[in-house]
């Protein structure tokens, strides 16, 4: 029997669409394979679609569904850093200086521990990516 997933290519920008090819990529390590490309409107939008099919009777089939949830869990994990807005900083360090500094201070934690973060997850992507490569 074989099972086929579609994902979404986005269009909107570089970065977003070069994740969805890289993402695309990855999932080829897990049995899949690229069939086609298809367009679908919704809305007043189009958007493209990576058609993917694996075969479910496949060696080791089990074993890739297991290491594609990992794969899958830590994708979900990773975070997005906004950078500080700089009208929200100058109004901040206008009126109120002990907020403004407080808040630059925040900004940079959190960039830090997201950028950590998201290391980690793609260590681990990496790590699943290579086990499931050496199914094969």
């Amino acid at each position: 029997m074989i099972e086929t997933k579609e994902v979404k290519i986005t269009r909107f920008s570089e970065d977003g669409k070069k994740d969805s090819l890289k993402y695309v990529d990855d999932l080829l390590a897990f049995g899949w394979q690229k069939t086609q490309m298809a367009t679908r409107r919704e809305g007043r939008t189009e958007n493209d679609y990576q058609i993917l099919a694996r075969e479910t009777t496949i060696s080791h089939y089990e074993e890739y569904v297991k290491l594609e949830a990992d794969y899958e869990k830590f994708r979900s994990k990773k975070k997005v850093y906004y950078s500080i807005e700089f009208e929200t900083l100058l109004l901040l360090l206008v009126i109120l200086i002990i907020p403004g500094i407080i808040y630059l201070i925040y900004k940079s934690t959190e960039k830090s521990d997201i950028e950590k973060n998201n290391r980690f997850c793609e260590q681990e992507m990496r790590k699943i990516i290579d086990e499931a490569k050496n199914l094969k």
